[in-house]
């Protein structure tokens, strides 16, 4: 049982700002977040009945904006290319169920970013679906691309330039290996402006 109107309506605003975040990439913009914008309109002029959640609701509306500011705005072309990453995953292109425009998306990878290339891929998606319908889970995507090679001959062209792109993680397993190095268990006690301003400076020389 929820203790006063105040505390309901706080977790109401939680759960809307929970929901419009948890859509798919594809779906999340700065202005399609229906049930977290709802709120200001809703209570328009009773903020003062409840004092605390003028101050909750920007902040959950802070965060949508840093995301996407962030993701769909500085690290928008990296976004882009991992949602066209996706769409060579056997198993996942199940649940994305791409249409001919969703192929558009191919274009944010350089090498991929041919019309005649766009064109032939969409043409198989139709094929690509009927050939994923009821894949068991974990299957090998490599062999599973070898295996449907003469199905989907230009998707399987792509998918081996895609397969080639390897994400690396060495940056920041560096700044694990500095942090390593340069703070042990006797320094446990130091503060963490301290380390993070050494980290960097560190990290900058390298």
């Amino acid at each position: 049982m929820l203790a006063n109107a105040q505390t309901k309506l706080l977790l109401q605003i939680e759960l809307a700002a929970v929901l419009d975040a948890g859509k798919p990439m594809n779906s999340i913009h700065g202005a399609n977040l229906p049930n977290l914008l709802l709120y200001p309109e809703k209570f328009q002029g009773k903020w003062s009945a409840y004092p605390t959640v003028p101050s909750i609701w920007h902040c959950s509306n802070s965060t949508r904006e840093y995301f996407t500011n962030t993701v769909m705005g500085v690290m928008g072309p990296q976004v882009e290319m991992f949602k066209a990453a996706r769409l060579f995953s056997p198993c996942h292109i199940t649940q994305l169920r791409p249409v001919a425009n969703d192929a558009d998306v191919l274009t944010s990878i350089a090498f991929l970013n041919d019309a005649a290339m766009i064109a032939n891929m969409t043409n198989e998606i139709p094929r690509y679906l009927a050939r994923v319908d009821c894949i068991a889970d974990g299957i090998d995507p490599i062999r599973w691309w070898k295996e449907n090679e003469a199905e989907l001959p230009f998707w399987f062209a792509a998918a081996k330039l895609i397969l080639l792109m390897q994400p690396s993680s060495a940056s920041s397993e560096r700044v694990f290996s500095i942090l390593t190095m340069a703070f042990g268990h006797l320094h446990n006690l130091t503060l963490q402006g301290y380390i993070e301003c050494s980290l960097m400076l560190q990290f900058n020389k390298r």
